[in-house]
């Protein structure tokens, strides 16, 4: 079964900024971690049902890559894991996050499935 999935979603968004904005307006929650300096590393920004779209930065504070991280199961059935999950269901829950985030699936790079 397919149920979790890691993207580099970095290329798939239209407009890197305007996506920013979208997520951190519509979060439920946000952490950050640094390094010892105080430099930003990453920025995770939880949204409904397990979706996760962690931010990672480069050295000079620019963002260096955007993974979107879920269980396309959970997010497909509002947040539970115990129902049927069908091959369809997988399609349904990436186009159901790619329509409402913007990002075009067919330049994402799978990093874990």
């Amino acid at each position: 079964m397919i149920d979790w999935l890691k993207s580099d979603i970095t290329n798939a968004v239209h407009d890197l900024q305007s996506f920013y904005s979208n997520i951190t307006l519509n979060k439920c929650n946000a952490s950050l971690k640094t390094d010892r300096n105080g430099q930003l590393l990453k920025e995770n920004f939880e949204m409904n049902n397990s979706l996760v779209f962690v931010v990672r930065y480069n050295e000079t504070g620019k963002i260096k890559r955007v993974e979107m991280q879920v269980s396309l199961h959970k997010y497909f059935a509002g947040g539970f894991n115990f129902s049927d999950f069908y091959f369809k269901d997988v399609f349904a829950g990436i186009a159901s996050i790619c329509l409402t985030y913007e990002i075009n699936p067919f330049k994402a790079t799978i990093l874990n499935l």
